[in-house]
C-alpha cells in the first residue's frame, strides 16, 4: 500500500457508491446535494464493481464489501480505497485482513464517512456544507466527529479533510 493510494482515497477525483442500504444511500444523497467537482458514479448493484473503471473512493455496504471476493475484485479493478459505512466491529477484522491482502485502503466498517472540502466532497452522514481550510479531522467516534463537523460548519471553520474511521 502506497502513499499515492492513500492520497487518491482522501482526495478522490472519482467516487462510486454502491446503493441499496440506508447508510450508502445517505452518503450518495450527501454527495449529490453538495458541490463535488470530481466524477460521481452510482452503482445500483454490487456486481457492477467488476465492470466499473477504477475509482479513487468506493463506498459499499457490508453486504457487498464483507464478501472477501468483493474486496479482491475492488482491488483488482484498481480502486484505491473502500469506505464501509455500515456493519460493526465483528465485521472489521475480516475486512481488514481481506483489504490488506488485496492492497486496498479501508475505512470502516461503521464509518460516518469522509470529507474533502477543497473538492466540494461531503461523503459523510452529517448534512452540513463544509468550508475548505487547513484543519484536519481524524476520528474513530461517529458521534464525536458529527459534533465537530457541525460545530465547524456553524463557526465557518475550514477543514482540509475529515476521515471518520468507525470500527
Amino acid at each position: 500500500m502506497t502513499l499515492a493510494l492513500l492520497r487518491r482515497m482522501l482526495e478522490p477525483a472519482r467516487v462510486a457508491v454502491v446503493t441499496g442500504c440506508p447508510e450508502t444511500d445517505v452518503l450518495a444523497e450527501q454527495i449529490k446535494a453538495g458541490s463535488y467537482r470530481g466524477e460521481f458514479v452510482l452503482l445500483a448493484d454490487g456486481a457492477a464493481l467488476s465492470s466499473t473503471s477504477p475509482v479513487d473512493l468506493l463506498i459499499a455496504p457490508i453486504a457487498r464489501a464483507g464478501d472477501v471476493m468483493a474486496v479482491a475484485v475492488a482491488a483488482g479493478r484498481g480502486h484505491a480505497g473502500l469506505l464501509v459505512p455500515d456493519g460493526g466491529a465483528a465485521d472489521g477484522e475480516r475486512l481488514r485482513i481481506a483489504a490488506r491482502a488485496a492492497g486496498l485502503r479501508l475505512i470502516g466498517p461503521s464509518s460516518l464517512g469522509l470529507a474533502a472540502p477543497r473538492l466540494g466532497l461531503n461523503a459523510t452522514a452529517v448534512p452540513v456544507q463544509l468550508r475548505a481550510g487547513s484543519l484536519a479531522l481524524i476520528a474513530q467516534s461517529n458521534s464525536v466527529a458529527a459534533g465537530i463537523l457541525a460545530w465547524a460548519a456553524r463557526r465557518g471553520i475550514g477543514l482540509s479533510g475529515a476521515v471518520i474511521l468507525g470500527d
